[in-house]
């Protein structure tokens, strides 16, 4: 981009699981979506572990529910153990939901935050890792995001408004 202003019909700010899957979504639905993200790596450490049924048809959606449980662990149940290591509590988890898909799955953060990054930006979104919102306004027909970054260029305007207060 040569730093004029770009028009989006969505702007996603933050590039982590949820905003991922946002952008993700809108992309599939022909939206142009461009994703700023402070960070320019996945964060390494997980901060979350599983996934069920009802997400994992979401990421089939997107386009990366067979990757995504390529490296995941079958959850088949859960105990909880006192600080003696008794038992406090057992869930069992049955391996496949009504949906078709495993109940539930653990997976590693970090590796299925950078498969649906991978996925987001195959989908045609524009990812500008190492971008923060400057400034967001609202007029009568759209919303404008401005970010200082070498790519993409800001500002750009989105055709709707997003997040709060649409």
């Amino acid at each position: 981009m040569n730093g004029a202003d770009r028009t989006f019909d969505v702007a996603v700010v933050g590039f982590g699981p949820v905003g991922a899957v946002l952008a993700g979504l809108c992309a599939r639905r022909g939206l142009d979506v461009v994703v700023l993200e402070r960070d320019t790596e996945v964060f390494p450490l997980p901060r979350a572990v599983q996934i069920d049924h009802e997400g994992l048809r979401i990421l089939q959606e997107i386009g990366c529910a067979d990757e995504i449980l390529d490296g995941s662990i079958l959850n088949d149940g859960i105990s909880f153990l006192t600080a003696d290591r008794r038992t406090l509590m057992s869930a069992t988890v049955p391996p496949l939901a009504p949906t078709g898909w495993p109940a539930s799955v653990f997976f590693h953060q970090p590796t299925f935050e950078a498969v649906l990054r991978r996925t987001v930006e195959a989908a045609g979104s524009t990812c500008a890792p190492g971008s923060r919102s400057t400034r967001s306004s609202r007029t009568t027909t759209g919303s404008t995001c401005t970010w200082p970054t070498a790519m993409p260029s800001g500002p750009a305007t989105p055709s709707g408004a997003t997040g709060p207060g649409r």
